[in-house]
């Protein structure tokens, strides 16, 4: 996956188009190829970010359900990011 600048991607694909059909108008309503980049799925911190949970091991540890590493529960709680791997424990992970 790579992310792109939507701005420079629209430049890039009008100019090509500019250039091919010079003596029509651009019409960015009618473009086919606009269209679809404009309504394309966008990436954000928040997606790219892994998710996890806190997953008890004994009374005394807890496991990031994202990177596995055990971490000691009285220095974790509250923790929001795994230390180790920075999921967000927030959300409950994938499975919860």
């Amino acid at each position: 996956m790579r992310a792109i600048d939507l701005d420079k991607a629209l430049l890039a694909v009008c100019s090509g188009c500019n250039e091919e059909f010079s003596e029509e108008p651009c019409e960015p309503g009618c473009c086919r190829i606009r269209e679809k980049l404009e309504n394309a799925p966008t990436l954000t911190i928040d997606n790219l970010r892994p998710k996890g949970r806190w997953e008890p091991v004994d009374a005394r540890y807890s496991r990031c359900t994202n990177c596995k590493r055990e971490r000691n529960i009285r220095t974790q709680i509250g923790w929001e990011f795994c230390p180790s791997c920075g999921a967000d424990m927030r959300g409950g992970g994938e499975d919860g």
